[in-house]
């Protein structure tokens, strides 16, 4: 007889560490960590009670939620202990650091800092720096890999809050520091092998696609610092900010083509795998393991991996494999507002599209309902967290995602090909002009 609920392990491993997670972040220190240990106390209790009924399932599933729990403890004690400023606060200090990640606008700059020194003397963590500019000289030039040198004070930016920056600890940015333009300087440069990768994508584009190059940038990339503030506006109040944010919608692209490629070439299926794998951890490093691309990337490898093993597909479990798994590793990225929406969006397309496909369908024709429902459902998602954070709700987004995702899938597709041929051949990048 076949049973009515569905076991779905993943589903239990995913709200035992989101309970650890939030035990440790909200509730006092001492309480959380007395608290997840008695929780991890009786997980085990469970494990020992399945395997002595000889209940293989249920045991393996309480140990994925044990070994959750412990591992999210872990890492949240370690991250508690290891977050203490090394700075004095209200002195000035001699700084210089390597740029990793750029963002200007007309009066001003942001530069996220690695490797930092203070009065020579290295310092743990990443440094925001601020610059306010006037003639736009010194940050017209300054790319990621150059190391820059200035006098400032440094702020610390504070973990053990009510609720922790999810965004600085994702970035370990740990200090923050405001400066003029003329008090930069430059030292040299020494990018890495994806900081060159960046900085050349960002210059085809640029050249061969004008102003809308940096927007080209952002929808490959997810890196927004070179878009105009109200580009930027434009996006978010039409609900199609996902769109320069890169997410599930984009690892999906991605994936597509490497599908494409293996078809084409008749792989064997774990040939395949190994490529998708491959070519989804280069675009993780690609978009600076963006929480939205760990995500989506662990689910597309969750379904290949499925498939390839001839297993059924179950994308609720999915979710919520990836999402343990990432919470396990990285629990602060629970604060994170980027991946708060990328969980919340999948979570209602699975929840919802299928219903709202079934409605749509009685008055809309099938190339019409379905995404309409993808969409629908993906914005009943993400409602409560824009609502939340934002205290607004562009009523007229799901209509336009409607619409512009089938534009978006193509120009991702040409840009991607595009991009390709002309860092190959430079003076085929008309490609991109067209």
């Amino acid at each position: 007889m076949r049973r009515a609920v569905n076991f779905r392990c993943f589903l239990v491993s995913l709200a035992c560490v989101l309970g650890a997670v939030l035990l440790l972040c909200l509730a006092p220190l001492k309480i959380g960590i007395i608290l997840s240990a008695a929780l991890a106390a009786v997980l085990l209790a469970f494990i020992v009670v399945f395997a002595l009924n000889g209940k293989l399932v249920a045991c393996a599933a309480f140990i994925v939620s044990f070994l959750g729990v412990a591992a999210a403890f872990v890492s949240v004690l370690l991250t508690f202990s290891s977050w203490v400023s090394e700075l004095e606060d209200g002195k000035e200090y001699y700084f210089a650091g390597k740029i990793d990640a750029v963002s200007v606008a007309e009066t001003s700059a942001s530069y996220v800092l690695s490797d930092v020194t203070a009065d020579g003397s290295g310092i743990d963590g990443k440094l925001n720096l601020y610059v306010v500019t006037e003639n736009g000289i010194n940050t017209s030039f300054l790319k990621r890999g150059d190391r820059i040198f200035f006098k400032s004070e440094a702020e610390f930016v504070v973990l053990l809050n009510d609720s922790p920056d999810g965004y600085a600890y994702r970035n370990d940015i740990r200090y923050v520091s405001y400066a003029l333009e003329d008090e930069i300087e430059f030292l040299r440069t020494e990018p890495d092998f994806f900081d060159s990768l960046r900085n050349s994508i960002s210059g085809v584009l640029d050249k061969n696609m004008g102003q809308y190059g940096a927007l080209a940038f952002g929808m490959l990339t997810g890196e927004k610092g070179s878009l105009d503030a109200e580009v930027r506006d434009y996006y978010s109040a039409s609900g199609l900010g996902h769109i320069l944010a890169v997410s599930g919608l984009h690892v999906g692209f991605v994936a597509l083509m490497v599908s494409w490629v293996t078809d084409r070439l008749r792989l064997h299926r774990y040939a395949r795998l190994a490529c998708m794998g491959a070519v989804l951890l280069f675009y993780c490093f690609l978009a600076s393991f963006s929480p939205s691309v760990i995500r989506a990337s662990v689910m597309c490898m969750l379904g290949l991996a499925a498939s390839s093993f001839g297993k059924e597909k179950d994308p609720f479990n999915s979710l919520c494999f990836a999402v343990t798994a990432v919470l396990a590793v990285k629990p602060l990225y629970l604060f994170d507002i980027g991946f708060q929406m990328s969980v919340a969006a999948v979570a209602g397309i699975l929840f919802f599209a299928r219903g709202l496909n079934r409605i749509f369908l009685h008055i809309l024709p099938k190339f019409l309902s379905s995404p309409l429902s993808s969409s629908f459902a993906a914005q009943l998602g993400i409602t409560p967290v824009v609502l939340i954070y934002f205290q607004t709700f562009p009523a007229y987004s799901v209509l336009v995602n409607m619409l512009a995702i089938p534009l978006v899938s193509v120009a991702f597709v040409v840009l991607t090909a595009g991009l390709i041929i002309a860092l190959l051949f430079p003076s085929a990048g008309v490609v991109l002009t067209a």
